[in-house]
C-alpha cells in the first residue's frame, strides 16, 4: 500500500514526539496509525531522529544541567543503605531516561531496550562502580 508524503511526514512527526515521550512503540503505533514493525523502522530512519535531535535543541542548557544531577544520583546510589528513604531504583531509571535523551539530542537513536518497552534493562552495580571510578579518575 503506497503512502503520501504528507502522511508519511505526519507518522515520522508522531513517531519522533513519541520517542521524545518514551512511550511504548504499540502507543505510538496507535496513534500514527501504524504498525509497530513500521513505528520501529520510522524510529531509525535518519530523518526522524533530524526531528528529534532539533525538538531537543532548545533544552541543551538544561541536558547539561542535568548531567550534574544524574551524576551526583549515581554517586548516592553507591552509598545506598536500607535506613534511607530514598527510591534509588526509580533515581537510577530518571537517569537512563536522561541518558537515553542525550542520545536523542546528539541526533542517534536510543537504544531499543531503552525505548519504554517494560522490563528495560535497569544499570547493574558493575557499571555504576565502573561510572564512578571514570567520574573518581576525570576528577583526580
Amino acid at each position: 500500500m503506497a503512502t503520501s508524503k504528507a502522511s508519511q511526514s505526519k507518522k515520522k512527526r508522531v513517531v519522533a514526539a513519541g520517542a521524545l515521550a518514551g512511550a511504548r512503540p504499540i502507543d505510538i503505533a496507535r496513534a500514527a496509525n501504524c504498525s509497530v514493525r513500521q513505528v520501529n523502522r520510522l524510529q531509525h530512519d535518519p530523518a526522524t531522529q533530524f526531528l528529534i535531535a532539533q525538538a531537543l535543541v532548545p533544552y541543551h542548557a538544561n541536558l547539561r544541567k542535568l548531567a550534574k544531577k544524574a551524576l551526583a544520583v549515581v554517586d548516592r546510589s553507591m552509598v545506598a543503605q536500607k535506613k534511607t528513604n530514598a527510591d534509588f531504583v526509580t533515581q537510577l531509571r530518571a537517569v537512563e531516561r536522561f541518558g537515553d535523551l542525550v542520545v536523542m539530542a546528539a541526533g542517534a537513536q536510543a537504544s531499543t531496550a531503552a525505548a519504554g518497552k517494560p522490563g528495560r534493562r535497569l544499570v547493574s552495580w558493575e557499571e555504576l562502580l565502573a561510572i564512578k571510578k571514570a567520574r573518581e579518575e576525570m576528577i583526580a
